[in-house]
C-alpha cells in the first residue's frame, strides 16, 4: 500500500513492509514504517542506512532526513521527528547504536512502537549485547523487520563478499587477487571495501580484471602470509613466487623456524600418500585432505621428493642454531625444493 507523501509525485510504504523476513541479510532490507538492522559489523550498518536513504529519496525527493545523535537526544524527540511537516515530505528518522541510548529514547520508542506513524520511516540498529534489550524485546513483539548486520570472520566469507562488490560493478577478478586481500587486511571490513574499490578505481581505465600481482604489489608486506600458506607455496615449486612470498612472511613476523617445520609437516604428509600404497583409514587425516594430498603427491618422483626432505631436515639444523643466517638456510631449501620438483 502506498500513500502520498506531501508532495506531489511523492510514494512512500504507508503500513506494512513488503519483506516479512526476521534477521535476513542487511541487503534484502526495504522502507517501512519501522526498520530494524541488528549486528556490530559497522560497514554493512552504513551501507545498509546508505541503501534506505537512497530507497527514501527515489521514493519522495523531498525526504526529510533526520540523522539522531542518541547521546544528546530529548524526550519527545521521536515523535516530534515522526510528524511530517506542512511544506516537506516523509520524515526519514535514522538511529544508530541504540543499546547506548539514553532512557528517554527507550521509552518514547516502546511508545512509538504502539503506534507507528505510517507517513514516516524509522530505521534503528542495536550493536547487540544486552544493553537495550527492553527495545530488541518491543521491536521483536512488534514484528518488525528485522536484518542482520553481522560480521563476517572467516576468510571464504569475506573472498565472497569482495566477489559481489567487485562484480555489482561490472568488474572481474581473479579469486587468488580477492583472497591475498583478506588475508592482507584481515577482518576489517570497512578497510577492505575500501582497498578494493581503491584498486577498482585505479585499474578502472583499463577496465581489467583485479589480478593477484595488482593486488600483492599494491599491499606489500601487508601480505600477513602463515607458515602453512608458505609452505604451500613452496612445495608447488614455484621459485619466484615462494622466494617472493617467504620473504614477506618473515618480514611480517613468520619465524624460519615455522615455515622449516610447516613444510616438513607437509612433506611427511606427501610422503605416506606418495606411490598410493597408503590406507586412508590408517593415515589420520580427513578424507578432504586425503583426496587433496594425493593429488599433489602424483606430481612428485621417489627422487624428487626423497630431495626435498633431505634439504628440509637440513634447513630445520640451520634454523634451529645451526647457522648464523636461517634466512639463506631457508632460501637454500626453496631452491632445492623446487629442484626436486623437475627430477
Amino acid at each position: 500500500m502506498y500513500a502520498e507523501c506531501g508532495k506531489v509525485g511523492c510514494m512512500a510504504v504507508a503500513t506494512r513492509s513488503s519483506s516479512k523476513s526476521s534477521g535476513a541479510s542487511w541487503q534484502q532490507a526495504t522502507l517501512a514504517p519501522v526498520v530494524f538492522f541488528r549486528g556490530p559489523e559497522d560497514t554493512f550498518a552504513r551501507n545498509a542506512f546508505t541503501r534506505l536513504t537512497e530507497q527514501a529519496r527515489a521514493s519522495c525527493p523531498d525526504v526529510d532526513i533526520h540523522q539522531v545523535d542518541v547521546a544528546s537526544y530529548e524526550s519527545g524527540g521521536l515523535a516530534q521527528m515522526a510528524s511530517p511537516s506542512l511544506f516537506g515530505g516523509f520524515p526519514l528518522i535514522l538511529v544508530d547504536r541504540i543499546e547506548s541510548a539514553p532512557q528517554a529514547f527507550q521509552d518514547d520508542l516502546l511508545s512509538y512502537l504502539l503506534a507507528p506513524s505510517s507517513e514516516a520511516w524509522l530505521v534503528l540498529r542495536h550493536r547487540g549485547g544486552v544493553a537495550g534489550k527492553r527495545m530488541v524485546d518491543a521491536l521483536r513483539k512488534a514484528k518488525v523487520p528485522t536484518f542482520s548486520c553481522e560480521r563476517i570472520e572467516k576468510l571464504g566469507d569475506q573472498v565472497s563478499y569482495l566477489q559481489a562488490l567487485v562484480s555489482g560493478q561490472g568488474r572481474r577478478a581473479e579469486s587468488a587477487a580477492l583472497t591475498a586481500l583478506a588475508q592482507a587486511l584481515g577482518s576489517d571490513l570497512g578497510e577492505l571495501t575500501a582497498v578494493t574499490q581503491q584498486l577498482l578505481d585505479t585499474t578502472s581505465a583499463a577496465n581489467a580484471p583485479l589480478t593477484e600481482d595488482i593486488v600483492r604489489e599494491y599491499v606489500g608486506s601487508r601480505v600477513e602470509f602463515k607458515a602453512w600458506d608458505v609452505a604451500d607455496i613452496i612445495l608447488s615449486g614455484n621459485h619466484a613466487r615462494a622466494l617472493k612470498d617467504c620473504r614477506i612472511a618473515v618480514s611480517t613476523g613468520c619465524t624460519p623456524v615455522a615455515i622449516v617445520m610447516a613444510v616438513a609437516s607437509k612433506l611427511r604428509q606427501l610422503a605416506k600418500l606418495h606411490g598410493g600404497q597408503a590406507n586412508p583409514q590408517q593415515l589420520g587425516m580427513p578424507p578432504w585432505l586425503v583426496r587433496k594430498l594425493s593429488g599433489e603427491a602424483r606430481q612428485w618422483s621417489d627422487d624428487g621428493l626423497a630431495h626435498a626432505i633431505i634439504w628440509t631436515a637440513e634447513a630445520d639444523h640451520m634454523v634451529k642454531g645451526g647457522s648464523r643466517d636461517p634466512g639463506y638456510a631457508l632460501e637454500k631449501m626453496i631452491h632445492e625444493i623446487a629442484a626436486g620438483r623437475t627430477m
